[in-house]
């Protein structure tokens, strides 16, 4: 069997390190991390980002001033720069050594900048799959920061029917599953497969087709088809994942092995969270979090902290709609119990902030309780949700204060958490949430979480509270992020971009008008910049406020940039300006661009948001005339980003035809599975929106293309 590295996954999320560099196969994968698409494989089919070093040259994302804990006080506040000493999260001097080393005579990409977010987060901002197959405004939920997607429906014109998918698309998929022997194709199937959907099956026919792959010798194999199960989303498969995760003889039966391996468990854990994010069945989602809690309250497993990482991850994706208990469960002192986390939401968060406590837990793994519980928080009724709120954010600003020793992976994923939970009014707590993060770049010494603030910042200004005072929210959260943009350090100055636009997007879901100071302000500093980066920061920003008024300035920086991953991203900031003069431009960019796979990547992006179809015959056989493996991928990629029904059938006959490289043909039936998708938004995008992906594992989102995030 071909095990050929896993390119697909790191193309999709992480797509901004690894596009650059080619991995292994996980039927398509992303890049990591980093801007730079990577391919893993046709599941790891990541979406285009910087160019990476070569591989062994990449910095460890954990060392960037990351290993040692904030320097404060258990008792004391942190003190704070503006008195002279250090901020919180300053790194000794022998930490501060390792970030100024090169590692491998390169020091690699620098995981702080602002395109790593993006890539993670863009989904809700995009709306793609609405944009190309919609017809109409195109709208959307101002709620993004978790991933909810929007409530509005608008009309598919360009959309595959069911009879095509299931008559055409399913049965080329299920051939080449059964009849081949390349990794690639299998992945790729598998996961083009699960991204369809088989609801209108009564037998669940592609949980009998994925399930043998669970036994496969190749790892990746294997762990794909645990992954393809949750992207399936069908309750029949809950319990053979239960018991791949809980490693039972069942579940070893499945694997053929004398013992789950631990990554096979760690996917099988994000599949249910998948299913759990999708069922209907409030018992389903109760018998997952029993489940993901069992293994996270299993002892002694500092070997499968990956597993830990997962389950926690995958809590979030889980909320019970049983908000409170039936009935206190007493002890039979008579005093009350802890609530039971699978029996309802009270109880799932009762059980994350408990878990936040545990110093004796891997912080890797207590790095993403921040994110499952803002999460958890989310839809709960206002009175429920305000109550909790209250201790949920106590507890994440205690440790941002310093009033709790707190490691730099978990003040990221604070920071983070506190943007979904925070809003705009003259609540005090949000006025304290905003404080807080207001004063990140003076009190915290991490670059990382100085640069979340902003963002997070900017999602609380941009969310509508319940109680009076929210002007004075907004013209707040305003102010400072202008100050950050004009007056912040140079490598602050790109997030504040970025940030202004996303406030002024949450404002604008809100029928909010965007105070006009922002776009003036991004407008002058997009005018004025000559970095490319910072640069394609205020383009995405100017997109995202929708200012219409900096489409001009855009279509210049198209022509002047000459770095391909900056000018893709202006290519995307005017296709969300939905800037039609920019069409031909963009078309000429992908016509010139066939060893460019990163800026293929986003011009097709960009393409699909302006509607325009007329490159899809010529993907069609650029894609059959590719050779490298870039830019197979990104032809692939864009094709299913761009592609509709008129596609169809050139890539079935490409699947079909053995005279194409595998790998080829393994790209055809990815894109097949992104025309084909049942959802409005990537799968991965459930897990991905809001995640702390600083503090990774493996499994996660790795820089070799080998976690969850990387399959596309």
């Amino acid at each position: 069997m071909n095990h050929s590295p896993r390119l697909f996954p790191l193309l999709g999320l992480c797509a901004p390190i690894l596009l650059a560099s080619v991995a292994s196969a996980h039927g398509a994968n992303y890049p990591a991390p980093t801007p730079g698409p990577v391919f893993k494989g046709p599941t790891h089919l990541g979406s285009a980002l910087p160019n990476l070093p070569p591989k062994g040259t990449l910095p460890n994302p954990f060392v960037t001033g990351d290993a040692a804990p904030a320097q404060a006080s258990p008792s004391a506040p942190a003190p704070s720069a503006r008195s002279g000493a250090a901020p919180r999260g300053a790194a000794p001097k022998e930490a501060q050594a390792q970030v100024t080393t090169p590692v491998g005579g390169d020091a690699g990409p620098d995981l702080t900048t602002w395109d790593y977010w993006w890539e993670f987060n863009k989904a809700p901002y995009l709306e793609l799959r609405r944009a190309i197959h919609a017809t109409g405004v195109r709208t959307g939920d101002a709620d993004w920061f978790l991933g909810r997607g929007t409530k509005r429906q608008l009309r598919d014109v360009l959309a595959p029917d069911d009879a095509t998918v299931r008559q055409r698309i399913v049965p080329a998929l299920e051939r080449a599953l059964a009849g081949e022997t390349n990794n690639d194709l299998i992945t790729g199937a598998m996961i083009a497969l699960a991204r369809i959907g088989d609801s209108w099956s009564a037998d669940g026919r592609f949980e009998k087709f994925v399930a043998p792959f669970l036994s496969d010798a190749n790892q990746e194999i294997a762990e794909t088809a645990a992954v393809s199960l949750g992207i399936l989303a069908n309750d029949g498969s809950v319990p053979r994942l239960m018991h791949l995760l809980l490693d039972t003889k069942p579940g070893r039966t499945d694997a053929s092995a004398s013992e789950v391996p631990f990554r096979t468990r760690a996917f099988a854990a994000y599949a249910l969270g998948l299913v759990g994010s999708h069922t209907e069945s409030e018992p389903v989602r109760m018998a997952i979090t029993r489940t993901l809690v069992q293994v996270l309250d299993t002892r002694n497993m500092s070997r499968d902290r990956d597993v830990k990482v997962a389950c926690m991850v995958a809590l979030g994706l889980v909320p019970l709609s049983t908000v409170e208990p039936t009935g206190e469960r007493l002890s039979h002192k008579g005093d009350p119990l802890p609530l039971s986390p699978h029996r309802s939401r009270a109880g799932q968060i009762e059980y994350a902030l408990d878990y936040l406590e545990r110093e004796s837990e891997a912080f890797l793994v207590r790095a993403h309780v921040p994110t499952t519980l803002a999460r958890l928080l989310a839809d709960l009724p206002a009175e429920t949700r305000e109550a909790y709120k209250e201790r949920v954010a106590r507890a994440l600003l205690d440790r941002l204060g310093g009033k709790i020793r707190t490691r730099n992976e978990e003040l990221r994923g604070i920071v983070l958490a506190l943007g979904g939970i925070g809003d705009n009014d003259g609540d005090a707590l949000d006025v304290e949430i905003r404080e807080a993060l207001i004063d990140v770049p003076r009190s915290v010494a991490d670059v990382q979480t100085r640069n979340f603030s902003s963002i997070s910042l900017a999602q609380t200004g941009g969310r509508m509270g319940r109680s009076g005072g929210t002007a004075e929210g907004i013209a707040e959260v305003q102010r400072e992020l202008v100050d950050r943009l004009v007056r912040g350090k140079t490598p602050q100055r790109p997030w504040a971009g970025v940030a202004i636009g996303v406030f002024g997007h949450a404002l604008g879901e809100a029928d909010v008008a965007p105070p006009q100071d922002m776009a003036v302000a991004l407008r002058e500093a997009l005018r004025a910049e000559g970095n490319p980066q910072r640069a394609a920061a205020y383009a995405i920003g100017a997109g995202l406020l929708g200012d219409d008024a900096a489409k001009p300035l855009c279509l210049e920086k198209l022509e002047q940039l000459q770095e391909d991953r900056a000018r893709g991203y202006v290519a995307v900031a005017l296709g969300l300006l939905d800037a039609r003069e920019a069409i031909e431009p963009i078309q000429q960019i992908i016509e010139r661009s066939e060893y460019r796979p990163v800026l293929l990547g986003e011009a097709a992006v960009a393409l699909g948001l302006l509607g325009d179809k007329d490159l899809v015959p010529y993907l069609v056989d650029r894609l059959a005339k590719a050779r490298s493996l870039s830019s197979q991928a990104a032809t692939a990629r864009a094709l299913g980003l761009i592609g509709d029904v008129r596609s169809i059938e050139p890539l079935i006959a490409m699947l079909k035809n053995r005279s194409f490289t595998e790998r080829a043909r393994a790209f055809a039936a990815v894109a097949l599975g992104i025309v084909a998708d049942k959802d409005p938004l990537p799968w991965n995008s459930r897990i991905s929106v809001g995640v702390n992906y600083r503090a990774t594992a493996e499994t996660l989102c790795d820089n070799t293309g080998r976690g969850v995030l990387n399959i596309l």
